[in-house]
């Protein structure tokens, strides 16, 4: 390039590389002037790991490989997103700084969840999964999957149920309880004998006598 002599600022650009800037002076009186000019790479190198291997790695939503994966990525704060079938997606952000070299800590994955929906004879029993209370049937739970889990089913005047649950990752499965009505026996002696009894508001053939009652609070 022919150019004019006298003072001059000087900026190279191009991708992946740094901006190069630098003030220079050109003599003039056609005498031949060279500049060598390196640039700096504008990324850094970023290894990834997985357990279990083999999981999609996107950078900012772009497919850059699979686990364990050594790539280079331009500095700048970055969205690393790991994918893989049968587990949950995790999301790393990650600065990057140029020409420093990163190991990210290996990522866990872990499976995703199975579903169970449960549903009991009676409805309305309440449900504990793994000594939590999570509501009353009929509903629809997330579980971990690949794990073992005690489930819990109660009413007033039904025997508690209990039954192991295991699921497999996106599994969905549907279990129906029938809840065991238990009894207790009441003895009644009442002064006159042919008085009227009622139970929970519904007249009673007895007035007196064995009463067999299921075992919850009675009126």
């Amino acid at each position: 390039m022919e150019i004019v002599s006298g003072n001059y600022q000087l900026r190279i650009e191009t991708e992946r590389y740094l901006a190069h800037a630098q003030q220079i002076e050109i003599q003039g009186y056609g005498k031949a002037q060279q500049l060598d000019i390196n640039l700096q790479p504008a990324w850094a190198s970023v290894s990834i790991s997985s357990q279990p291997v083999g999981a999609e790695v996107l950078v900012d939503g772009r497919v850059a490989g699979h686990t364990p994966l050594l790539t280079d990525i331009l500095q700048g704060r970055h969205e690393i997103r790991l994918t893989r079938p049968g587990f949950k997606p995790v999301t790393v952000m990650q600065s990057v700084d140029a020409g420093s070299d990163i190991t990210l800590d290996p990522v866990q994955l872990e499976p995703v969840d199975g579903q169970l929906i449960v549903s009991s004879t009676p409805a309305g029993a309440s449900i504990t999964l793994d000594g939590l209370f999570q509501g009353s049937t009929p509903m629809t739970l997330n579980l971990v999957a690949n794990t073992p889990h005690t489930l819990q089913l109660s009413k007033a005047g039904y025997s508690l149920a209990k039954q192991p649950v295991t699921l497999e990752p996106d599994d969905v499965r549907s279990i129906e309880v029938r809840l065991t009505a238990e009894y207790g026996t009441v003895f009644l002696t009442t002064q006159p004998a042919d008085v009227a009894l009622q139970i929970d508001g519904d007249r009673s053939d007895q007035s007196s006598g064995r009463l067999r009652l299921t075992t919850r609070s009675i009126r």
